[in-house]
């Protein structure tokens, strides 16, 4: 079965914001005129500096977790219901 790609968005690491604003050199020729080169992306709300690898990593371990948190509830399932583990026996102090 193949898995189904969905889009997420990015959030911030700091403040888990999902807004971004792309940050761009101004580059001048002498003899006139002015070019855009992109220099990266910035958190709209606390203005830390994103680092898109990161971002992507951060992204693939959250679907990580919930992948185990969905194995993790099937074995519940499947699992006999049985009673709780008993509390260990706490020995009193000598005064």
């Amino acid at each position: 079965m193949a898995d189904i790609v969905t889009w997420e968005n990015q959030t911030c690491a700091l403040c888990d914001s999902a807004q971004f604003v792309q940050l761009f050199y101004l580059r001048a020729k002498p003899g006139g005129g002015v070019v855009p080169v992109p220099a990266g992306w910035e958190c709209h709300a606390c203005h830390h500096r994103a680092d898109l690898g990161e971002l992507q990593r951060a992204a693939l371990l959250k679907q990580r977790r919930k992948e185990l948190q969905a194995l993790e509830d099937e074995i519940t399932r499947s699992l006999p219901a049985t009673a709780p583990p008993a509390a260990p026996a706490t020995t009193p102090r000598p005064a």
